[in-house]
């Protein structure tokens, strides 16, 4: 059940209207029935995986604040069957999303390995079919369990509580990954607090317009453009390629962004606060910036469960960039079994270790030189040059492989033309003229609502909210219709996937 599909524009009144209206005692019971009917309804066999996940972690939290408060036995032996319960829960959540999404990436691996030695290895072929949200919801529910292990977080006692943490609707399929210390309490308060708020639900509204406004009015739009290169990059002018490699990086912000907005949209106006996601990241000036402003919730699990543990920048500068690199090519595989993704996070790791190590050599020329570096000139231009680094490493993301990425960024340098700016061929890729002013227009009211954040840190929902009545009316009116004309259908009207939602 897509956000953008019909079914979802029945679920979700329906699911919110009963919410609020029915006591405040069952609203848990309530939230976890609609996520359960939510999830079952794209698969009913993907329960099987969620269910072992969310028992298996709940057990283990238990498990650990149980033998911790066992004072009879020895410290040493306390901590070695904590660690031993962590181990295997680790085992068995990772062990079930590395083998249905994974083994047959690792074979490949094997064969090829295999072939440059000479050795002829057929590796058995695996085809499962990947359970919806398991990258994110595993995730979620392992932060939770090394949470606690760390004591950063008390286990939860309530299993409903505990099963709508990990199942809850508008995140379990694409994020953002809440963290239980954060999500937890708010469930728990459930009972307590008045729904019925006029803010609170305009707001949470006005999330989810944006959200749908930039996927289905931008993104979907440039999608049409970007897969018609794509699949003929080959034919087309470097000016086309160059233009598709910009837009697709605006595409995939829009995407998720827009996923990310109509998730913490659709939790707000159920009283569920989550935490932003993304906060203008093509405004960044640097590569580290950039991944503190984008898809906040995993870049931030890395660094807390993956590079932190590993020893950070507590340490010597070639383990410091290890860390780096490897937590970088983490991340790529994450995204998905194929070494075009390893290689998209190696990039990112690579641009990151360069920028560390040439940030006293910078700083050195910009005395020497006297560069003014607070004025607009010199803040836009590393902007500029965060953002084609970024663009440059999307290619490799959205290419089908390795060999494609460099053919295609390749042929954008042979193969460049100026007078295909002029001569239509911009047209004749999927989005006529008019097709293609809609689009630009609406990525010029992106950038000024991205602008305003990145300047005051405030999203487009909470600057609305200091508005007059009929100011704020109008522009949730003209999100509206804006979405309902301008916006991007599938054949027969079908929902276009977001692209998360294959990770």
């Amino acid at each position: 059940m897509l956000f953008n599909s019909f079914s979802f524009f029945v679920f979700f009144p329906v699911a919110v209207l009963v919410y609020l209206l029915i006591p405040k005692k069952i609203r848990e019971v309530w939230l976890l029935v609609v996520s359960s009917f939510f999830y079952l309804f794209q698969n009913p066999k993907y329960s099987l995986f969620l269910t072992i996940s969310i028992m298996s972690t709940y057990v283990t939290g238990r498990l650990i604040y149980a033998l911790r408060n066992k004072k009879k036995w020895a410290v040493e032996k306390v901590k070695k069957m904590c660690v031993a319960s962590l181990v295997f829960c680790i085992l068995i959540n990772f062990g079930i999303l590395c083998s249905l999404k994974y083994l047959s990436f690792f074979g490949t691996l094997v064969e090829r390995a295999a072939g440059m030695i000479s050795l002829e290895i057929t590796a058995p072929s695996f085809s499962f079919l990947l359970p919806l949200g398991i990258s994110f919801y595993t995730f979620q529910a392992m932060g939770y369990v090394i949470d606690v292990y760390k004591g950063k977080c008390i286990p939860e006692k309530n299993i409903i509580r505990y099963a709508l943490f990990v199942s809850f609707f508008p995140l379990i399929v694409s994020g953002p990954i809440a963290r239980g210390k954060h999500l937890l309490p708010q469930f728990e308060k459930l009972k307590h607090i008045n729904l019925w708020s006029y803010d609170r639900i305009t707001r949470g509204l006005s999330m989810m317009l944006w959200g749908y406004f930039i996927k289905m009015v931008i993104a979907d739009r440039i999608a049409i453009f970007v897969n018609g290169v794509y699949a003929t990059y080959q034919e087309q002018s470097g000016v086309l390629l160059i233009a598709a490699a910009i837009l697709f990086s605006v595409q995939i912000y829009c995407d998720f962004a827009g996923y990310s907005e109509i998730a913490i949209g659709a939790a707000c106006i159920m009283g569920i606060e989550v935490n932003e996601n993304f906060m203008a990241p093509y405004f960044s000036k640097s590569i580290r910036e950039f991944w503190h402003r984008w898809h906040i919730s995993l870049s931030t699990w890395f660094r807390d469960y993956v590079y932190i543990p590993m020893g950070g920048g507590r340490c010597q500068p070639t383990r410091k960039h290890a860390n780096i690199l490897f937590t970088f090519i983490l991340s790529g595989i994450w995204h998905g079994a194929s070494l075009h993704f390893l290689v998209w996070g190696f990039v990112h790791g690579i641009f990151q270790v360069i920028e560390d190590l040439l940030t006293k050599t910078l700083k050195r020329i910009e005395l020497i030189f006297q560069i003014k570096t607070d004025c607009f000139s010199y803040q836009w231009m590393k902007q500029l040059l965060t953002f084609l680094f970024v663009t440059i490493a999307w290619v490799f993301f959205r290419a089908q492989s390795i060999g494609e990425a460099v053919r295609y960024l390749y042929y954008s340098v042979i193969h460049f033309r100026m007078e295909s700016l002029f001569d239509s061929s911009l047209f004749k890729v999927g989005l006529a003229q008019s097709e293609m002013v809609i689009l630009f227009f609406a990525i010029a009211i992106l950038i000024v609502f991205d602008y305003l954040k990145y300047k005051n840190g405030e999203k487009l929902s909470e600057v609305l909210l200091r508005q007059n009545l009929l100011f704020r009316w109008m522009i949730y009116l003209i999100l509206f219709f804006s979405i309902l004309i301008f916006g991007i259908y599938g054949p027969d009207y079908t929902a276009c996937q977001f692209i998360y939602v294959q990770f």
